[in-house]
Protein backbone atom coordinates (compact mmCIF):
# COMPACT_ATOMS: atom_id res chain seq x y z
CA UNK A 1 0.00 0.00 0.00
CA UNK A 2 1.18 3.65 -0.76
CA UNK A 3 2.38 4.90 2.26
CA UNK A 4 1.35 9.13 1.80
CA UNK A 5 3.32 11.06 4.07
CA UNK A 6 1.92 14.06 5.52
CA UNK A 7 4.73 17.02 6.14
CA UNK A 8 2.90 19.67 8.08
CA UNK A 9 4.10 22.94 9.22
CA UNK A 10 2.67 24.45 11.46
CA UNK A 11 3.07 28.84 11.12
CA UNK A 12 1.66 29.81 14.55
CA UNK A 13 0.64 33.53 14.42
CA UNK A 14 -1.58 35.44 16.04
CA UNK A 15 -2.82 37.97 13.45
CA UNK A 16 -5.25 39.95 15.74
CA UNK A 17 -5.46 40.59 19.30
CA UNK A 18 -8.55 38.98 21.14
CA UNK A 19 -8.37 40.02 24.84
CA UNK A 20 -5.72 38.40 26.69
CA UNK A 21 -5.72 35.01 24.39
CA UNK A 22 -2.83 33.81 22.67
CA UNK A 23 -1.51 30.89 20.72
CA UNK A 24 1.88 29.33 21.89
CA UNK A 25 4.84 30.72 19.43
CA UNK A 26 6.65 27.48 18.64
CA UNK A 27 6.92 26.28 15.15
CA UNK A 28 6.15 22.67 15.43
CA UNK A 29 6.75 20.57 12.34
CA UNK A 30 4.75 17.22 12.02
CA UNK A 31 5.14 13.91 10.04
CA UNK A 32 2.28 11.73 9.39
CA UNK A 33 1.12 8.68 7.27
CA UNK A 34 -2.21 9.80 5.30
CA UNK A 35 -3.05 6.00 5.07
CA UNK A 36 -4.10 6.13 8.59
CA UNK A 37 -7.33 7.10 9.91
CA UNK A 38 -6.26 10.32 11.73
CA UNK A 39 -3.51 12.23 11.69
CA UNK A 40 -3.38 14.07 14.82
CA UNK A 41 -1.52 17.68 15.70
CA UNK A 42 -1.91 19.56 18.64
CA UNK A 43 -1.36 23.52 19.54
CA UNK A 44 -2.15 25.67 23.06
CA UNK A 45 -4.07 28.72 23.57
CA UNK A 46 -3.27 30.77 26.89
CA UNK A 47 -5.67 33.54 28.81
CA UNK A 48 -2.63 35.97 30.42
CA UNK A 49 -5.34 38.10 31.26
CA UNK A 50 -7.24 38.63 34.79
CA UNK A 51 -10.54 37.64 34.13
CA UNK A 52 -12.21 34.92 31.73
CA UNK A 53 -11.96 34.90 28.54
CA UNK A 54 -15.29 33.23 26.51
CA UNK A 55 -14.94 32.33 22.64
CA UNK A 56 -15.39 30.20 19.83
CA UNK A 57 -13.74 29.15 16.60
CA UNK A 58 -13.79 28.40 13.38
CA UNK A 59 -12.09 26.07 10.61
CA UNK A 60 -11.26 28.37 7.79
CA UNK A 61 -10.05 25.40 5.27
CA UNK A 62 -8.97 28.10 2.44
CA UNK A 63 -7.44 25.81 -0.22
CA UNK A 64 -7.78 22.61 1.11
CA UNK A 65 -8.34 19.86 -0.97
CA UNK A 66 -11.69 18.52 -1.60
CA UNK A 67 -10.78 15.16 -0.21
CA UNK A 68 -9.52 16.79 3.26
CA UNK A 69 -11.73 16.36 6.25
CA UNK A 70 -11.12 18.01 9.88
CA UNK A 71 -11.97 17.49 13.21
CA UNK A 72 -11.63 19.26 16.29
CA UNK A 73 -11.14 18.77 20.00
CA UNK A 74 -12.21 22.02 22.30
CA UNK A 75 -12.53 22.98 25.80
CA UNK A 76 -15.38 21.16 25.76
CA UNK A 77 -15.27 18.01 23.59
CA UNK A 78 -13.83 15.98 20.82
CA UNK A 79 -16.94 17.19 17.80
CA UNK A 80 -17.40 14.59 14.72
CA UNK A 81 -15.55 14.57 11.58
CA UNK A 82 -16.17 17.57 9.18
CA UNK A 83 -17.47 19.89 11.75
CA UNK A 84 -15.00 22.72 11.18
CA UNK A 85 -17.54 25.35 13.55
CA UNK A 86 -18.15 25.37 17.22
CA UNK A 87 -21.66 25.20 17.80
CA UNK A 88 -22.93 28.69 19.07
CA UNK A 89 -24.43 27.02 22.01
CA UNK A 90 -21.23 25.30 23.50
CA UNK A 91 -18.81 28.14 24.05
CA UNK A 92 -15.20 27.42 25.34
CA UNK A 93 -14.42 29.59 28.52
CA UNK A 94 -10.96 29.77 29.35
CA UNK A 95 -10.17 31.03 32.97
CA UNK A 96 -7.40 33.59 34.05
CA UNK A 97 -3.76 31.97 33.72
CA UNK A 98 -5.36 28.71 32.08
CA UNK A 99 -3.73 27.16 28.81
CA UNK A 100 -5.57 24.64 27.06
CA UNK A 101 -4.22 22.32 24.48
CA UNK A 102 -6.37 22.27 21.40
CA UNK A 103 -6.31 19.01 19.03
CA UNK A 104 -7.03 19.64 15.29
CA UNK A 105 -7.70 15.86 13.20
CA UNK A 106 -6.88 15.88 9.06
CA UNK A 107 -8.47 12.63 7.27
CA UNK A 108 -6.36 13.13 4.16
CA UNK A 109 -8.04 10.13 1.91
CA UNK A 110 -4.70 9.82 0.37
CA UNK A 111 -5.34 12.86 -1.23
CA UNK A 112 -1.96 14.67 -1.85
CA UNK A 113 -1.59 18.20 -1.72
CA UNK A 114 -0.89 21.81 0.10
CA UNK A 115 -3.13 24.24 2.09
CA UNK A 116 -3.09 27.01 4.17
CA UNK A 117 -5.44 27.27 7.01
CA UNK A 118 -6.05 29.11 9.61
CA UNK A 119 -7.67 27.87 12.49
CA UNK A 120 -9.61 31.31 13.98
CA UNK A 121 -11.29 32.30 17.96
CA UNK A 122 -14.32 34.47 17.09
CA UNK A 123 -16.50 36.37 18.71
CA UNK A 124 -19.88 36.76 18.19
CA UNK A 125 -22.26 40.78 18.67
CA UNK A 126 -24.95 38.58 20.00
CA UNK A 127 -24.45 35.11 21.33
CA UNK A 128 -27.89 34.46 21.76
CA UNK A 129 -28.82 34.62 18.51
CA UNK A 130 -25.35 33.68 17.33
CA UNK A 131 -25.57 36.63 15.21
CA UNK A 132 -22.24 38.94 14.02
CA UNK A 133 -19.66 36.16 13.81
CA UNK A 134 -16.16 38.26 13.87
CA UNK A 135 -13.05 36.54 13.48
CA UNK A 136 -10.76 37.93 16.93
CA UNK A 137 -7.49 35.91 16.48
CA UNK A 138 -5.56 33.30 13.70
CA UNK A 139 -4.19 30.77 14.44
CA UNK A 140 -1.77 30.40 10.62
CA UNK A 141 -1.26 26.29 10.20
CA UNK A 142 0.40 25.11 6.48
CA UNK A 143 -0.07 21.45 5.40
CA UNK A 144 1.76 19.63 2.73
CA UNK A 145 0.57 16.37 1.76
CA UNK A 146 3.37 14.14 0.01
CA UNK A 147 3.91 10.75 -0.76
CA UNK A 148 7.27 8.95 -0.53
CA UNK A 149 6.41 6.66 -3.16
CA UNK A 150 7.71 3.34 -1.99
CA UNK A 151 5.32 1.32 -2.98
CA UNK A 152 3.62 -0.10 -6.17
CA UNK A 153 0.52 1.99 -7.92
CA UNK A 154 -1.55 -1.34 -8.32
CA UNK A 155 -1.31 -1.58 -4.35
CA UNK A 156 -2.94 1.88 -4.34
CA UNK A 157 -5.78 0.52 -6.64
CA UNK A 158 -5.96 -2.34 -5.02
CA UNK A 159 -6.76 -0.50 -1.81
CA UNK A 160 -9.17 2.17 -3.84
CA UNK A 161 -11.26 -0.82 -4.82
CA UNK A 162 -12.46 -1.22 -1.21
CA UNK A 163 -12.77 2.26 -0.46
CA UNK A 164 -15.75 4.41 0.79
CA UNK A 165 -17.10 7.50 -1.62
CA UNK A 166 -19.83 9.16 -2.57
CA UNK A 167 -20.17 9.99 -6.34
CA UNK A 168 -21.44 11.48 -8.72
CA UNK A 169 -19.60 14.71 -6.92
CA UNK A 170 -20.63 17.53 -7.32
CA UNK A 171 -23.96 16.77 -7.87
CA UNK A 172 -27.05 18.60 -8.56
CA UNK A 173 -30.10 16.11 -7.59
CA UNK A 174 -29.12 12.46 -6.32
CA UNK A 175 -25.59 10.34 -4.98
CA UNK A 176 -24.48 6.88 -4.27
CA UNK A 177 -22.47 5.52 -2.17
CA UNK A 178 -19.25 3.02 -3.63
CA UNK A 179 -18.52 -0.07 -1.44
CA UNK A 180 -21.73 0.23 0.66
CA UNK A 181 -21.88 -3.20 2.10
CA UNK A 182 -21.71 -2.45 5.98
CA UNK A 183 -23.63 0.86 5.55
CA UNK A 184 -26.73 0.92 7.79
CA UNK A 185 -27.35 4.69 8.02
CA UNK A 186 -26.71 8.27 6.47
CA UNK A 187 -26.31 11.80 8.11
CA UNK A 188 -26.09 14.67 5.94
CA UNK A 189 -25.06 18.01 7.77
CA UNK A 190 -24.12 21.47 6.02
CA UNK A 191 -20.70 22.89 6.78
CA UNK A 192 -20.97 24.18 10.45
CA UNK A 193 -22.90 20.93 11.63
CA UNK A 194 -26.68 21.47 10.96
CA UNK A 195 -27.96 18.40 10.48
CA UNK A 196 -30.96 18.17 7.09
CA UNK A 197 -30.92 14.67 6.44
CA UNK A 198 -30.92 11.52 8.57
CA UNK A 199 -31.91 8.22 6.77
CA UNK A 200 -31.46 4.49 6.32
CA UNK A 201 -29.65 3.09 4.07
CA UNK A 202 -29.85 -0.14 1.68
CA UNK A 203 -26.95 -1.28 0.04
CA UNK A 204 -26.96 0.28 -3.64
CA UNK A 205 -29.59 3.20 -3.25
CA UNK A 206 -29.48 5.85 -4.46
CA UNK A 207 -30.04 9.39 -2.43
CA UNK A 208 -32.18 12.18 -3.32
CA UNK A 209 -30.75 15.48 -2.39
CA UNK A 210 -32.45 17.96 -4.50
CA UNK A 211 -34.33 19.88 -2.09
CA UNK A 212 -30.91 21.38 -0.78
CA UNK A 213 -29.41 24.56 -1.46
CA UNK A 214 -26.42 24.97 -3.26
CA UNK A 215 -23.28 24.39 -1.35
CA UNK A 216 -21.18 22.01 0.34
CA UNK A 217 -22.07 19.43 2.72
CA UNK A 218 -20.88 16.30 4.74
CA UNK A 219 -22.17 12.99 4.16
CA UNK A 220 -21.19 10.63 7.38
CA UNK A 221 -21.71 7.15 7.03
CA UNK A 222 -22.45 4.97 9.43
CA UNK A 223 -22.82 0.84 10.18
CA UNK A 224 -25.29 -1.11 12.41
CA UNK A 225 -23.55 -0.56 15.29
CA UNK A 226 -23.46 3.28 15.40
CA UNK A 227 -19.74 3.23 14.04
CA UNK A 228 -18.88 5.93 11.98
CA UNK A 229 -17.41 4.31 8.85
CA UNK A 230 -16.43 7.33 7.03
CA UNK A 231 -17.25 11.22 6.24
CA UNK A 232 -17.39 12.69 2.86
CA UNK A 233 -18.00 16.30 1.24
CA UNK A 234 -20.00 16.67 -0.96
CA UNK A 235 -21.00 19.28 -3.01
CA UNK A 236 -24.62 20.06 -4.48
CA UNK A 237 -24.89 22.76 -7.29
Amino acid sequence: MIRNLLLVLFTLQGLLVFGQLSFDSEIPSFKADTTVNRAEFHFTITNEGSTNETFWWTVDRRNSPEEWVYAVCDINQCYVDGLESCPCSIPNILGPGESFEFRLFLMANKTTGSSDINFNVVSYKDSDSCEGQEVKLKHAISLTSTSDGSDSSTDSEESDQFELNVYPNPTTDVFQIKNDVDVDKIVVSNIIGKKVIETQHYKGETHQISQLDKGIYLVRMIDKNSNILGVKRITVE
